[in-house]
């Protein structure tokens, strides 16, 4: 007996797994006696059948047209259309029947389901699908439909991306998303890590077009629009080739802008396209004096190369800063300015740290731009550590590891270093550094001493292949930092912070200068017992060399540090020549790195407002204060009236955990009725120079400047 029959009259399905197909009444009978199960296609045969079955007591089933059900479902298909779709999608099994709009375009895009998605995913897989479909006409309405079902009426923003009719428009509501363009309206968090490659290659390809017709300024625009760091560092490269071939549209500012999202030497190929302007003196400011190190004189010292004149004014600076350190580091030891800023003191005060678990990794004769290099490489080994700040500290005199490094790691004077244990304990090896980080209580240190890059930059080798070694070795210890920060045990609050005891001069030295009697030298430093006649500072300059007093300077003997860029000859005599030596008071020897990063950092806390009073269409002032509830140190650098399409520079460093404020000045207040209406967001910068966006609301008073009464007013 026939066990079960399917009856589909309108022949637009497909049989089951197992059904013997029936198009006709022979096959039909033939059947009548057999335990098989029918699928029975054709109006006029399903009826037969179906009469035949109701007289025996069989089991029947009847299935709709898929057409039909699809119209049903979107009912702008014709008759026509819907049957092409079905006949687009081939079998339906597994399919639920009645079939659904969002089923049948899963089944037909399998890329659009939402499952498992958040609404801004869904959309944004949406416009990505959308750009590269090449919709027939039936699939343009069935697209246009679900599009209609998946709008949203909480987020706006998003509705765009469901309106979008063809591949263009979907493209540009993308650029909008990830802020290559200007937005129409705020989209969510940006899913720019979820962005395929070939829609990177396609933006890539615009902006090489944008480059040249913009003259380079394409980039500015990316990131003063807020476009997400993703975004930043492919279009980087991008900028890096148009000015290596036109450094004429190269400029200062645009620098800055591409230094956090360049590899360090990448970026300073793009610095040395411009001309190495002279630095001047060294300001003694301590806030001035660290722009000027970074921004002024290590591009000047950079460039300097065969050009005699550059290197005869590198030599004058060198001496001059030199003179300036010594004076300043006679007063600030004994309690003067920038005490706090010794290296020493830097180390006595995170021993004193609490709430983290902190590692101190001393990399001997770290310069600044080593340390930037050792940073860009940490942060691609490891997401998990954000980078706090990067600052500038002095570093003990002499600026040779006998005397410097011992103070650093004890958090005193070189003096007292050699009768004080070190602030925390000492781990060289990577597993007992790990094992003494995940027992250590919330406030310990461990130091993790590391005899690099200064071991490499001793090597007799020449200076291209120093380059490259010291490179190699920094890639090596960022990746063993990675290691360390994600083996440490998960539960603790871990800092790491990056030091150095000395830096190293940036260029080759000679060794022409005797060593003092009774005196015993390493590089550009000598010490031992001598008698001169100090000044009221504990300094004695002779020539090209300056003795300091051991009392006043806080040094176990008196010191002859060189001012010029020569060294000493060796303990033997030897004359020759020496690739980055140190012990000197040139500005890299004695300005040294200390970076400080977090793992899995909280989000940055800002709290701002923009405050301010005005006469409408008349210039106005306004205030911008901003409260920084974070760990890290932020810089405002825009403020973007959005409902004016008003952009205001600006710089506002706000340290962490405190709070700042800045006056600006808006040129056209706006008028009374635009108050409803009012937008605003800021961009601050983190210490990477990375760029953020915070939206706020403006808090502006408006006062009108005429009054139109009118007959009206009377009756009120």
């Amino acid at each position: 007996m026939i066990t079960e029959i399917v009856l589909d009259p309108y022949g637009e399905n497909s049989a089951e797994p197992g059904f013997l197909e029936v198009r006709d009444e022979v096959t039909f009978l033939k059947c009548v006696n057999s335990s098989a199960m029918l699928f029975i296609q054709g109006n006029v045969l399903c009826t037969w059948a179906a009469d035949v079955a109701r007289a025996r007591g069989w089991q029947i089933s009847w299935l709709n047209a898929p057409s039909l059900e699809l119209r049903q479902a979107c009912p702008s298909l014709s008759t026509a259309e819907a049957k092409t779709f079905i006949l687009r999608l081939g079998i339906l099994h597994g399919v639920r029947r009645p079939l659904s709009l969002l089923d049948l375009g899963i089944t037909r895009w399998p890329e659009i389901d939402p499952a498992g998605k958040s609404e801004a995913e869904q959309a944004w897989s949406w416009l990505l699908w959308r750009v590269r479909a090449d919709l027939a006409p039936d699939e343009q309405i069935v697209a246009a439909s679900l599009a209609s079902a998946y709008h949203t009426e909480e987020t706006p923003a998003l509705r765009i991306a469901y309106a979008v009719s063809d591949s263009d428009q979907a493209w540009q509501v993308i650029k909008e998303w990830l802020r290559c363009d200007t937005p129409r309206l705020e989209f969510p968090s940006c899913p720019a890590d979820k962005l395929p490659n070939w829609a990177l290659l396609r933006l890539e390809d615009e902006w090489r077009l944008s480059a040249v017709q913009t003259q380079g300024s394409f980039f500015r625009e990316l990131v003063e629009s807020g476009a997400p760091r993703m975004i930043l560092k492919t279009a980087a490269p991008v900028a890096l080739a148009y000015y290596r071939n036109n450094p004429e549209s190269l400029s200062s500012d645009l620098l800055s802008l591409l230094k956090p999202y360049l590899g360090i030497r990448e970026w300073q190929s793009l610095q040395d396209l411009l001309p190495p302007d002279d630095p001047g003196s060294p300001p003694t400011s301590l806030p001035e004096l660290s722009i000027w190190f970074s921004d002024r004189y290590l591009k000047y010292r950079r460039r300097n190369g065969d050009i005699s004149g550059h290197l005869d004014r590198t030599r004058d600076l060198g001496r001059e800063f030199g003179l300036w350190y010594l004076k300043f580091y006679s007063n600030a030891r004994a309690g003067g300015e920038g005490g706090k800023l010794m290296s020493w003191s830097r180390t006595a005060e995170l021993a004193k740290e609490s709430g983290f678990v902190n590692l101190l990794i001393v990399l001997d004769g770290l310069g600044y731009a080593d340390a930037q290099q050792i940073t860009e490489f940490i942060s691609s080994e490891t997401p998990r550590l954000s980078l706090d700040d990067l600052e500038l500290l002095f570093a003990p005199l002499p600026t040779v590891t006998h005397f410097a490094k011992p103070s650093l790691m004890a958090g005193v004077t070189p003096v007292q270093a050699f009768e004080e244990e070190e602030v925390g304990s000492i781990e060289k090896r990577d597993p007992d550094v790990v094992r003494a980080l995940s027992s250590a209580k919330a406030g310990g240190l461990i130091i993790w001493s590391v005899l690099e890059p200064d071991k490499t930059y001793h090597k007799p080798l020449d200076v291209q292949t120093l380059h490259y070694e010291v490179e190699g070795r920094l890639r090596s210890i960022a990746q063993r930092v990675a290691r360390i920060v994600n083996e440490v045990d998960g539960r603790q609050k871990l800092r790491v912070f990056i030091t150095t005891d000395h830096g190293r001069l940036l260029s080759v030295s000679r060794r022409v200068h005797e060593i003092p009697p009774k005196m015993q030298a390493h590089g550009r430093a000598a010490w031992g017992p001598v008698s001169v006649p100090f000044d009221n500072h504990g300094i004695y300059v002779d020539g090209a060399l300056a003795y300091i007093d051991a009392e006043r300077f806080g040094l176990p003997e008196t010191a002859a540090i060189i001012l010029s860029d020569d060294a000493f000859l060796t303990s033997d005599g030897r004359t020759g020549a020496e690739w980055f030596p140190h012990g000197g008071v040139f500005p890299e020897e004695v300005l040294i790195p200390w970076v400080q990063f977090t793992r899995d950092r909280d989000p940055v806390s800002l709290s701002v407002r923009l405050t301010g009073r005005g006469v409408a269409g008349a210039s106005g002032q306004m205030k911008l204060e901003a409260t920084n509830a974070s760990d890290v140190r932020v810089e405002i650098v825009q403020v973007n009236l959005t409902f004016m399409n008003v952009r205001i520079s600006t710089s506002l460093s706000v340290a962490p955990l405190k709070r700042g404020s800045i006056d600006l000045t808006l040129t056209n207040w706006p008028q009374r009725k635009d108050l409803a209406t009012m937008e605003a967001t800021i961009t601050y910068a983190m210490p990477t120079g990375d760029r953020q966006i915070h939206s706020l609301v403006p808090e502006l008073t408006v006062e009108e400047m005429y009054s139109r009464e009118t007959i009206l007013d009377d009756l009120l």
